[in-house]
């Protein structure tokens, strides 16, 4: 019977180094199982690092695009400036000469009424005679012509 304890010494060592087997084998499932989660984990790593160098690119871009944007709004309100005070000195020169067009008819009308009160005060013949004086003529008048021309007149 002795063999028999033994047997069963041998059963049980057996028994227990299957157990170990399968917990090996187990174990090594894990294991392999372990080593591919830290492929993916390592994958997933340098996905993270390449999409933070994408990041970090859109940004610099995005900052540089709003700094345009800044630039060229400050660029458009200087230019609506410059056309603001364009406007306002259009806006003076055509007011001082809309002034200066307003005294020059005043004048204009100022000698129509003093050539009227000339004619009234001198008569028609006269005020023609001055008329067709005031035009050009050569500077070298006869004495006698002229004399002429006045004694016509009246």
């Amino acid at each position: 019977m002795w063999w028999l304890s033994l047997l069963f010494l041998g059963g049980e060592k057996l028994q227990e180094s299957r157990g170990f087997k399968r917990k090996i084998k187990h174990l090594e499932e894990l294991n392999l199982e372990l080593e591919h989660e830290w492929e993916k984990l390592m994958g997933l790593g340098q996905s993270n690092a390449a999409l933070g160098e994408h990041t970090s690119i859109f940004e610099t871009a995005l900052a540089k695009r709003e700094a345009d944007l800044v630039q060229l709004n400050l660029q458009v309100q200087a230019v609506l400036q410059r056309k603001e005070e364009e406007d306002q000195q259009i806006k003076q020169l055509v007011q001082s000469l809309q002034t200066a067009l307003e005294k020059e008819k005043a004048k204009v009308r100022s000698l129509k009424e003093q050539k009227m009160h000339l004619n009234r005060l001198l008569g028609l013949p006269l005020a023609s005679l001055c008329h067709r004086w005031l035009q050009p003529r050569p500077v070298l008048l006869d004495k006698t012509a002229v004399i002429s021309e006045l004694r016509s007149c009246s």
